[in-house]
């Protein structure tokens, strides 16, 4: 199946989407059209890149949302073709699971979490550090 176009378009709204819902919402919308079926399971060890993308969103959860998270038990598949990482990560302290969507080859992402009953949506890039919360 040539998803290639699609994808193309989830990686242009990962970058510069200003509502990182809509990343997630199209992102589904993929995952449920099986435009994502590809995807196979990444077991561990995880790429550097993978895992340097994972504490950058820790980091990031900690200051935007002054909660210290540690991302573990990561469920994530990948399409290698198309350079996208997605899953899922628990977390020991937040009963939600965190939703990842990485595109390795522009090494940005999205990250949702759910607290308190509400979604927080995070884009995290490898390309920049995260901003301190003053």
């Amino acid at each position: 199946m040539d998803n290639t176009g699609s994808i193309t378009e989830l990686k242009k709204m990962i970058s510069m989407s200003t509502d990182l819902s809509d990343v997630m919402n199209y992102f589904f919308d993929l995952h449920d059209a099986n435009k994502l079926d590809a995807s196979v399971i990444l077991n561990p060890p995880l790429p550097e890149l993978v895992k340097s993308f994972l504490k950058i969103a820790e980091e990031t959860i900690r200051l935007e949302m002054a909660i210290k998270v540690q991302l573990k038990n990561p469920l994530l598949q990948v399409l290698r073709k198309e350079n996208l990482v997605h899953g899922l990560c628990s977390t020991a302290n937040i009963f939600a699971p965190i939703t990842i969507v990485f595109a390795t080859d522009i090494k940005v992402g999205v990250v949702t979490i759910v607290h308190k009953g509400v979604e927080e949506y995070f884009r995290i890039s490898l390309s920049e550090k995260p901003r301190s919360v003053n």
